[in-house]
Formats: C-alpha cells, sequence, structure tokens
C-alpha cells in the first residue's frame, strides 16, 4: 500500500525486476481492508504471436479483472454478482 495517495486517476511508471516469473500482478484502487481492489496482470510472453516479427516472438498480454471493484452488488454486471 502506498500512503498518502488518493482520487480517483494515476500515473505508474514502474521499473519491475520480474526475476524470471512468467506474470506480474498489481492491485490498485484497493481499499485498506482489501475489500474491493482491481487487479491488472501484466503477462510475458503469453498475447498473440507476432507476425511481424522472424522467427516468431509472443508479445505481452495485459489483462484488468474488476471482479473485486466494488462491495456494492448494483454496481457489478450480471456476470460478477454473488461471487
Amino acid at each position: 500500500m502506498l500512503e498518502g495517495i488518493g482520487g480517483n486517476s494515476y500515473e505508474l511508471q514502474l521499473d519491475i525486476d520480474e526475476q524470471g516469473a512468467s506474470a506480474i500482478e498489481l492491485n490498485v484502487l484497493r481499499s485498506e481492508q482489501k475489500e474491493e481492489f482491481t487487479r491488472i496482470i501484466v503477462y510475458r510472453e503469453r498475447g498473440v504471436w507476432s507476425l511481424g516479427h522472424r522467427p516468431f516472438v509472443r508479445n505481452t498480454l495485459v489483462s484488468m479483472d474488476n471482479t473485486c471493484s466494488s462491495v456494492d452488488e448494483v454496481s457489478k454486471s450480471p456476470a460478477t454478482r454473488n461471487r
């Protein structure tokens, strides 16, 4: 948790030493007790094969999971309610 940060918009510039990990996960907009958060996952070499490179190179895939972004059932999509 980063102290003293507030608001609805952030710009992050990160240098991460992934130490060979296949994925890096960030939890943003996280409440203090982690009742609410949005998960951003960066998967190395799990995206679509790039046709512009020889040999083919797998691109990075970024995923955002908002299933825990709110404890308010009204604001959730039907697919994520009651999880």
